[in-house]
């Protein structure tokens, strides 16, 4: 018999059980691992209700806070806008107002308004991608062109913020919607 191995089959077997034995070691090990995964992900779901729960309460009494703030401000407009000249107040650290914010602008039906815009020469305010899009933005610098658009709408918000210095932060309070055209 020169050079052929012989394996002794009892020596592979046994290493064969051996390995099967560990093998079933790391079966339950495993188990229980995918056990720990779902009850990590049921905690997590816990915790981010919890939170979610506790943000949702401090969010209404912050509505509520900015609710009273610009009650105070508006019984107070006249003498803390020096007679309706500034709408916005700056204490040391604190800034106040009402302010219109940006239009939007929004096309109930978009292809619709796009053809008209290009019927009526104003292919200008037509953004061309892949498709044709609104240029929203030029629209809304410009709402008194689109007043006899009945599919287009141009509001702005006019809101009530109050601005902190202090932690850089500002709340707002959306007092009404303001048509443009």
């Amino acid at each position: 018999m020169g050079g052929e191995i012989v394996f002794n089959n009892s020596k592979k077997e046994t290493i064969e059980n051996e390995i099967k034995k560990k093998v079933m070691e790391i079966i339950p090990l495993n188990e229980e691992i995918s056990e720990i995964e779902i009850r990590k992900e049921k905690e997590i779901k816990k915790i981010k209700d919890l939170a979610f729960a506790e943000i949702e309460e401090r969010k209404k009494i912050i509505e509520q806070t900015i609710n009273e703030i610009y009650k105070v401000f508006k019984s107070n407009y006249s003498l803390l806008t020096d007679g309706g000249r500034n709408r916005i107040v700056e204490f040391l650290d604190l800034k106040i107002g009402i302010r219109t914010n940006r239009p939007n602008v929004w096309a109930r039906h978009p292809k619709v308004v796009i053809r008209l815009l290009k019927s009526m020469g104003l292919s200008r305010f037509i953004r061309v991608k892949k498709e044709e899009h609104l240029d929203k933005i030029a629209i809304a610098n410009n709402p008194e062109l689109f007043s006899n658009i009945k599919d287009l709408s141009i509001k702005a918000k006019e809101v009530f913020f109050v601005k902190s210095k202090v932690v850089e932060n500002e709340w707002q309070k959306e007092l009404r919607k303001i048509p443009l055209n």
